[in-house]
């Protein structure tokens, strides 16, 4: 977790406005701050980092959501109050302050959501990230670099009483979420800012949600993603011990999405949550897994790997 504020207003019905600006952990050593001598006594200090993202959703008929917005991560700089104005296009306040076409710029996104329930019982979604998009070389295959990634999905409700039936499809491109520069990685901590799987990587995911009685929730869901090679990608220096793939010299274009399967997982997860009294609940899962791939010691935890089965259970008060 960030610290971050954050703005919401809805000044129509048909209209409604997102901003937030968070106060994010680089956890890159900024040398010329960092002081002291020694193990104990050497002080790190980190660059500072910072991301802005704003969104407008506008409501132009009943059960029709479009949204729109940008973000930006900017660092190796002060806090910049330009980022706080809530209604900017920050690629072009980054172009103001840092230039066009030099290597100082920050790291800018922009995204994209429809919610449509505009047909009985279904409720049709999409969402679109783009790190990097170049028009002009899109379906050009030796050259395309369009960094994005997105989700297709629909929820069918009551065909059949009490029940619902979800599918949704993910796709990363490679080097979404990624930056060749440290400091402006879309992240925290090292933790990915965006989709868990990070780039170059696919998820299907499938559910049947079954309430028979009051406060009985029953859900049956498979997902199945895999993850293909990292390409280039710089962190530090300390991680091409721990990543030997890393190339630098590997090009930013053209790069095919899954060549090669490292990772992959099946999941079939049975979830029940029972609601004994107003915001108590209880609920248990089972869980059956199986991951496989080359790289599946790296991406997944060690009792996921010798363990297939898992089980388990709780309470909750309060949300």
């Amino acid at each position: 977790s960030t610290v971050f504020i954050k703005l919401n207003a809805k000044p129509t019905r048909w209209l409604e406005y997102n901003y937030i600006h968070s106060w994010l952990v680089s956890e890159v050593v900024d040398s010329s701050r960092t002081y002291g001598s020694g193990y104990e006594g050497k002080r790190e200090v980190y660059v500072d980092k910072y991301l802005a993202a704003a969104m407008f959703t506008i409501t132009p008929l009943k059960r029709l959501n479009l949204s729109i917005g940008n973000s930006i991560i900017y660092a190796d700089t002060k806090f910049n109050p330009s980022y706080l104005i809530p209604f900017l296009f920050y690629k072009s306040v980054d172009h103001t302050y840092n230039g066009s076409y030099n290597n100082i710029g920050h790291n800018s996104q922009m995204f994209f959501d429809i919610s449509s329930r505009q047909i009985r019982n279904l409720h049709l979604y999409t969402s679109v990230f783009i790190d990097e998009i170049y028009m002009g070389q899109m379906f050009d295959s030796e050259k395309q670099s369009n960094f994005l990634s997105y989700k297709l999905g629909l929820r069918l409700s009551n065909i059949v009483p009490n029940t619902s039936f979800t599918a949704e499809y993910t796709h990363n491109n490679p080097l979404t979420y990624t930056h060749i520069y440290p400091s402006t990685s879309f992240e925290s901590n090292g933790y990915t800012l965006g989709h868990y799987l990070r780039d170059n990587a696919e998820e299907l995911y499938l559910s049947v949600r079954y309430k028979p009685i009051r406060g009985l929730d029953l859900q049956l869901s498979y997902t199945h993603a895999r993850k293909g090679e990292e390409y280039q990608k710089v962190i530090d220096s300390k991680d091409f011990s721990t990543h030997p793939e890393i190339n630098l010299e590997e090009p930013r274009w053209g790069l095919p999405f899954i060549k090669e399967t490292l990772w992959k997982k099946k999941v079939v997860n049975l979830s029940i949550r029972y609601q004994i009294i107003n915001d108590l609940f209880i609920f248990a899962q089972l869980e059956h897994q199986n991951i496989s791939g080359s790289r599946a010691s790296y991406y997944s935890l060690p009792f996921e790997l010798s363990n297939d089965n898992s089980m388990w259970f709780g309470f909750n008060f309060g949300f």
